[in-house]
């Protein structure tokens, strides 16, 4: 891989260098971020859970359990798979191979130091940012929740609204 590959939430975002690459898990993203070059944020997102999924997770209280969670690796994992099948021809057989040719993608774009997928949760456990990084990691592919210090005097995304 060409990347770090890191999760964080949007708030962080003020804090991450502008030769990070921001994705957006899935659109909840902040109307001022997505406009910024280095941020996407898609509604169509591959990795973003469906509204089903997304009402029994707030249903929930915002709490990710283990059927909510395999839910979620699964529907990701279904998301490659039409993925795959609307692109016979690019030789991507599994997940891992899918993310790294984002990361191929990500490098002749720019010269993007390392990858943060954001959402809006501030949790770094229970939550799908968290289930995100255990598929990635089970699939080799190393990635850590970003630590950000907190700036003082630096407004933060919440404050911009």
């Amino acid at each position: 891989m060409n990347h770090k590959y890191y999760t964080s939430y949007y708030e962080n975002y003020k804090d991450i260098p502008n030769d990070w690459y921001c994705i957006a898990l899935f659109d909840d993203a902040p109307e001022l971020l997505k406009n910024m070059n280095n941020f996407l944020s898609n509604r169509s997102s591959v990795f973003a859970p469906s509204k089903e999924l997304m009402k029994e997770f707030l249903e929930n209280k915002s709490v990710l359990n283990n059927d909510l969670e395999e839910k979620y690796i699964k529907e990701v994992l279904n998301n490659f798979q039409i993925w795959k099948k609307h692109n016979p021809d690019s030789g991507v057989d599994n997940f891992r191979e899918w993310i790294e040719m984002l990361d191929m993608t990500l490098s002749k774009d720019q010269d993007w130091k390392c990858v943060v997928f954001m959402t809006k949760e501030h949790s770094s456990t229970n939550t799908f940012r968290y289930t995100f990084r255990k598929l990635m990691s089970y699939n080799k592919i190393e990635i850590q929740e970003l630590n950000k210090q907190k700036q003082p005097n630096k407004k933060n995304t919440a404050e911009l609204f």
